[in-house]
């Protein structure tokens, strides 16, 4: 079992969806003081000489950071998380009831953002980092209506009822993208394109009554193009789909057909989601006592449901797929816990009611296991306690539950029981134990879920560390044999500069060097023994030199000829000829170094160059560039620093080509995946 961590002065709120994963690792938190709080994953660096398996607080660096809307609107609570409160209430204080991640890339540092609905109908989107509201949808909703010169401002139209992000687009050329869907108090979906201060609605359709939930689908491909679902459940809890698609030029279209796939249900909506089953998506929604699924297979809809036969609130709804069945788990907070079987093709299968205070565990299931250990220990303990479930939820990889629980005395007073919320534990489950797994199963679970899933930008470098040191990956054997394997794949750079199908520079970088298969592999491999540093910035030399070539791009600041003959040089492939002098003029500091590309013992290292006046520097590990400035970030996981600000060379963007490319392409280290730190 992982070590606890635990949240003081914390009082779940009874939501669906009480917290969520973000792509970067962070967790959003419901409060139910009117706030949410984000617990901020910063990597942690791994020395490769200790060997030990680390449980997910050694690793997790956590920021608490209180999120609240707008001072200007309501007075609102201020909270420390230590042992001094100062609490202000007020009557009208806003209520989080929704949160939910945008995919990766929303944000100026390429990392998601967080959007809180409120009950007062208000949405705002929250910027990582500083965690300031940087968007008010609502506000910017008003906005388009008061430009419109052929309507009035209508107040329910900026009301928003709930929402959805489009999901992450798997398509470098649309990742840059970003969607979200919103119902109005007018009956109204609109989904609409975000920018980093407005919006632009794409589609507007109207429904037949006010929507509470929106879920939009994973994008597939169909008919040579993306395609996604989009739900409504409306008040009187009847199910509306709408298809939606989107082109090649990022342009969102929809027939703007509004298909009702399930009549009004009088028990109440507790969750949904949807999931992707090979192209198959199935959305699945739990009402009170029933539990519902739609396969959407080329237009064709077919509809399941499952009796749940209780009539608890089962809120807390978590799918995964394992040995080619597809396993749901219901958790109610008192111990009730529901798990089932689903195929596209057969429907629910396999349904079991248990109770972790009561049944023992009889199948092969982690977190079931978990939950009853923890209730075990707690009732065997010199002072029984009874565990109560907060909220639990997976991360987005599908490879570890993550879950809230408190704790309270079993002879408590009814008052002290709530009491016992101002305590709340969070721990995580495995997925898939290791014990159980032959060596050669291990690595293709992870060569198949890791390198496919993880690498690809879907993680900043903290939660890999967790899932690699949980699993102990860092066993000398595991480190051959996955060696070896990944010999065998495509070698790297063969014709892959004059791919058609990248128009832009930024585009054929960023597919090649966190999209290639080789190259994760690679990146995978440094994990353990950071070893890789000198291969992958090679890749990275060689994709940029035979781009620049093969193009006949012609650079002349002295900045773009500075990083590039460094990568020419690095790359080892001698395509530009080698200057001896080349000069970069620091503003900062009013100083002129000069380098001698010929010669190579001076100018070929990743980590340091020394100029033609003795001076060593060390180098950016984004563009190479010498670092003479304090205003660093680090890759905390490979020890890596690269320059954060670019004004000591640069006195103007369009003064340069490479480094605003390498930046955006580079917004996360290429030699661990792990998000650069300041």
């Amino acid at each position: 079992m992982a070590q606890e961590i635990v949240l003081t002065r914390f009082q779940p709120y009874r939501v669906p969806n009480l917290f969520q994963w973000s792509n970067d690792g962070d967790i959003a938190i419901i409060n139910n003081n009117n706030n949410v709080v984000v617990l901020e994953s910063t990597p942690v660096s791994l020395n490769p000489d200790i060997h030990k398996i680390h449980a997910l607080t050694d690793l997790l660096v956590l920021k608490r950071n209180v999120l609240n809307p707008s001072p200007l609107l309501y007075l609102q609570r201020h909270q420390t998380y230590d042992d001094d409160v100062n609490i202000t209430d007020t009557v009208m204080e806003p209520q989080p009831v929704s949160i939910r991640w945008s995919s990766k890339g929303f944000s100026k540092d390429q990392r998601s953002q967080l959007a809180v609905l409120y009950n007062n109908l208000q949405l705002y989107i929250f910027e990582t980092g500083n965690w300031n509201c940087s968007l008010h949808v609502n506000s910017a909703i008003h906005q388009l209506d008061l430009e419109h010169v052929t309507r009035l401002p209508d107040i329910q139209r900026s009301r928003i009822t709930g929402f959805s992000w489009a999901p992450l687009v798997d398509d470098v050329r649309l990742d840059d993208h970003h969607f979200m869907a919103i119902s109005n108090g007018k009956g109204e979906i609109k989904l609409f394109e975000l920018f980093s201060d407005k919006i632009d609605v794409k589609i507007t359709i109207e429904l037949p009554s006010v929507a509470g939930t929106l879920e939009w689908s994973p994008w597939i491909q169909s008919q040579g193009r993306l395609v996604s679902y989009l739900t409504a459940i409306t008040r009187d809890n009847s199910i509306h789909v709408i298809k939606v698609c989107l082109e090649t030029d990022g342009r969102l279209i929809s027939d703007g057909q509004l298909k009702q796939i399930s009549k009004k249900y009088r028990g109440l909506h507790a969750n949904s989601k949807w999931y992707n089953w090979d192209g198959k998506l199935t959305f699945f929604i739990v009402f009170t006592k029933s539990l519902k699924a739609f396969v959407f297979d080329s237009d064709q809809i077919s509809h399941f449901e499952l009796d749940l036969q209780s009539p608890l609130f089962f809120h807390d709804f978590e799918l995964y797929r394992m040995d080619g069945l597809l396993k749901l788990i219901l958790v109610e907070s008192s111990g009730d816990y529901i798990r089932t079987e689903f195929s596209p093709a057969e429907g629910f299968a396999n349904f079991e009611h248990l109770n972790f205070m009561i049944n023992e565990p009889t199948a092969e299931d982690p977190l079931y296991k978990q939950l009853y250990k923890i209730q075990k220990m707690l009732v065997q303990s010199a002072d029984p306690q009874k565990l109560l479930i907060a909220g639990i939820s997976m991360d987005p990889t599908s490879n570890v539950f993550g879950i809230l629980y408190t704790k309270h005395k079993l002879a408590s007073p009814v008052f002290a029981k709530s009491l016992a919320y101002w305590k709340v534990y969070f721990n995580i489950v495995p997925l898939r134990s290791v014990k159980t797994m032959e060596l050669g199963k291990l690595v293709d679970y992870f060569s198949g879920s890791v390198i496919n899933e993880l690498l690809p930008l879907q993680y900043s470098g903290s939660l890999i560390t967790q899932i690699i040191s949980m699993y102990s990956l860092r066993n000398k054997n595991l480190y051959k044999e996955f060696e070896s394997r990944i010999q065998n794949l495509t070698p790297f750079l063969k014709n892959k500069s004059n791919d058609k199908s990248l128009t832009t520079f930024s585009q054929h970088l960023r597919y090649h060097l966190f999209k290639d298969t080789y190259v994760q592999s690679l990146r995978f491999l440094n994990w353990f023994k950071m070893d890789k540093n000198n291969e992958l910035i090679q890749i990275a030399a060689r994709l940029i030199i035979t781009f620049i070539t093969d193009n006949k791009i012609t650079l002349s600041n002295p900045v773009d000829e500075f990083i590039l003959q460094s990568f020419n040089l690095i790359s080892g492939l001698n395509l530009l000829p080698q200057k001896d002098n080349v000069v970069l003029h620091n503003f900062q500091h009013n100083i002129d170094e000069s380098f001698d590309f010929t010669n190579h013992t001076s100018c070929s290292s990743l980590y340091s160059i020394t100029s033609k006046e003795g001076h060593v520097w060390s180098r950016c590990a984004i563009t190479l560039l010498p670092i003479l400035s304090t205003n660093i970030i680090k890759d905390p996981i490979s020890g890596l620093v690269a320059l954060n600000d670019f004004s000591d060379y640069i006195q103007s963007e369009h003064q340069c080509i490479l480094v605003p490319i390498l930046q955006q392409v580079c917004s996360v280290s290429l030699f661990t995946g792990g998000t650069f730190v300041s």
